[in-house]
This record gives C-alpha cells, sequence and structure tokens, in this order.
C-alpha cells in the first residue's frame, strides 16, 4: 500500500489538504505530455449531480493532469454501464474509463480498466462513506486503485494468447505507463537560502540570503541568483577600521548531471556587485563611506538532493562558487590599501521548489 492510500485510510480529512495540494499543481503540468495511447476517459456527473461527485471529478482531473496523462472529458445522459464505458473507451482509444455516478441516493465511482495481456476489461467500484471529505477522499482512492490494477497487469507475463475483443494497441504501452508513473519533468524553479562569503585576501566572513530562479531543459539550465545583502565583514589595522557589506546578482547557464535522488550541477557566473564601505580611521586619517558598482566572473558548482517521499519536488543543496570583483575594489585605511573580493568564495545552502 502506498503512503498516500494509507493517509486516505487512516486520516480521512487529510484527503482534502493533498488534493488541494497536489491539485495547484493544475495550471503548471500539462496535460498534453503523455502519448495519446495513455489516454484516460471520464465520464463527466451528471447535471445537478451532488457535489460529493463534482468535487471527486474535479479533484481526479487535477491528480491525472498532474501525472501527466492526456485526459479526454464526454456527457453521458445516463449513468454508464459497463459495455457503455467499454464503448467509450474504444472510440476515444483510451486505456481506462471512469464514471461518476448517482442513482438514487447512492453515488459512487466506476472504473473500466483494459487488460493488456487477456484483452478483457475489468470494472472496478468505488463507494464513499459519509465523511464531509468524500469527494476528496473518492478522487483519490480512484487514483490509486487505478494505478494498482494496472501495475498488476503490467506485472503479468507476455506472450497470452490473442482473444476476441483484445485491443493490445490500445493498452500495451499504455498499461505499463500508468502502471508505473514517472513524475513529469519539471522546467521552472525557484530556491531561497543563506549564503557565507570570505572575501580574500582581507575583508572577512560575511552572510546574507541567497535567492534564485530558473528554467530547466535536461541537461541544460539557465538560473538567475541575487547574492546577498551580506553583513559582517570587517577589517582592523592600526590606523582604523572599516565595515563592508555587498550584494551581487549573477546569470549562470548550467548544466547537470541529474540522478533518482541526487544532482550535480556545473556553471559558469557572469553579473554584477555593488560594495558598501564604511570606515573608522585614527588621527591624523578621517573615516568616510563609499559605495561601488564593479562587474563579478566565476564559476561554481551545487550538489541537490531529493526530498522524496516529503516532497515530489522539492530539493535540499548546498553550492560553491569562486567570484572575483573585476577591477577589484580598494579600500585606503591610513597609508595601508585592503583589496576586496579577489576572490570572493561564496558557499550557499537551501531548498529548490521545482514546478
Amino acid at each position: 500500500m502506498s503512503l498516500r492510500a494509507w493517509l486516505v485510510g487512516q486520516r480521512p480529512w487529510l484527503a482534502a489538504f493533498l488534493a488541494s495540494f497536489w491539485g495547484a499543481s493544475l495550471g503548471v503540468s500539462s496535460a498534453s505530455a503523455a502519448p495519446r495511447d495513455e489516454t484516460v476517459l471520464l465520464i463527466r456527473p451528471a447535471p445537478g449531480a451532488r457535489p460529493t461527485l463534482l468535487e471527486a471529478f474535479n479533484r481526479l482531473q487535477g491528480e491525472l493532469r498532474m501525472h501527466g496523462f492526456e485526459m479526454r472529458v464526454v456527457e453521458a445522459p445516463r449513468p454508464p454501464s459497463s459495455a457503455t464505458l467499454e464503448r467509450f473507451a474504444d472510440q476515444g482509444r483510451a486505456v481506462a474509463a471512469v464514471a461518476f455516478v448517482e442513482q438514487g441516493e447512492t453515488t459512487r465511482v466506476d472504473i473500466w480498466i483494459s487488460d493488456r495481456v487477456t484483452g478483457k476489461t475489468t470494472k472496478r467500484t468505488i463507494e464513499p462513506g459519509a465523511d464531509r471529505h468524500a469527494g476528496a477522499v473518492l478522487a483519490v482512492r480512484a487514483l490509486e486503485l487505478l494505478r494498482a490494477s494496472l501495475r498488476e497487469y503490467a506485472e503479468l507475463e507476455p506472450g497470452a494468447e490473442e482473444l476476441p475483443g483484445a485491443h493490445p494497441e490500445r493498452a500495451d504501452a499504455a498499461v505499463r505507463a500508468l502502471g508505473q508513473v514517472t513524475a513529469p519533468e519539471h522546467r521552472w524553479g525557484v530556491g531561497v537560502g543563506v549564503a557565507g562569503a570570505g572575501s580574500l585576501p582581507q575583508g572577512g566572513l560575511s552572510f546574507g540570503p541567497e535567492l534564485s530562479a530558473e528554467y530547466r531543459a535536461a541537461p541544460w539550465g539557465l538560473r538567475v541568483t541575487s547574492l546577498g545583502p551580506a553583513w559582517g565583514g570587517r577589517y582592523e589595522a592600526s590606523s582604523g577600521s572599516f565595515d563592508h557589506r555587498w550584494f551581487g546578482v549573477v546569470l549562470e547557464p548550467r548544466w547537470r548531471l541529474t540522478g533518482e535522488r541526487l544532482e550535480l550541477g556545473v556553471f559558469p557566473s557572469l553579473g554584477a556587485i555593488r560594495w558598501d564601505v564604511a570606515g573608522t580611521a585614527t588621527e591624523p586619517f578621517r573615516g568616510r563611506a563609499d559605495a561601488a558598482w564593479t562587474a563579478l566572473v566565476g564559476a561554481g558548482a551545487e550538489l541537490g538532493a531529493s526530498l522524496r517521499p516529503l516532497s515530489e519536488t522539492a530539493w535540499a543543496y548546498v553550492s560553491v562558487r569562486g567570484l572575483a570583483a573585476s577591477p577589484a575594489p580598494w579600500v585606503h585605511l591610513g597609508e595601508e590599501r585592503v583589496r576586496l573580493g579577489s576572490p570572493l568564495v561564496v558557499v550557499g545552502v537551501g531548498l529548490r521548489a521545482l514546478f
């Protein structure tokens, strides 16, 4: 039993939260990402159907769309029979059909599934309880039942005799795909973290936020990252001291090597950085404040780790960048000249969310 099925079975109130969370991806997941052979047919509830069925219908659309499967919605003038479901699926070349049925005081979800091995069809039925989250429970259980049933068929040995009524051209690849669903590729991402930086050869340590936005097209990607504002940098000498803070923005084309749970990326960095310096001097010198923008160039690497099973789209990361301000800023402290940010070593840790 999957974690989602256990949560829904043991904690019905979680179903509403789960369905709402996964349903939020309706606007960013493409229903047309799957081939036509992976179509799932949905029979729309009759006009005036109970809110439970309407909620289950809408939430199941979101679940299927999130997993990248094409859907077709058809109207039925009356509750469909098994033969009607099969006819609808044949007409739409679908691997499965789902009907939301209301008869008298009862409501149910009927699921028709094509067996790629025997060519026969199987009908499964889900009836909701009296819980106020029955619509969300129906949607989640329907998806789990659909995937579990198709997985059972996919695990059977191939080579069964062809039987009358078989539809191998419709069910073969689609059943395997539905039984072993892979997450859709996520093209966009945002990140938030904390960066610590050391200004070499002088300038000390500073800390600040790290924010990013990216577009991913495996194995390449493009990311914009803001570093800072970073505070804490300080330098002291006999003639005085100064504090500095900085803020940088870099554009980073990325190449990444992705595994099931880990991701390694490397990238050049090109951008700009602003330095703000405030000095305190001893007599006969006088302290002052100043600021300047300079170019920022360098390169870096990042290691990411998936947070599954907690989340399918969240990653933790640690990154290292070696950057250099060009031209390098110099601070005059009495008769001493102090160079900042050449290089600037930045280490970041944080989380990324993909969508």
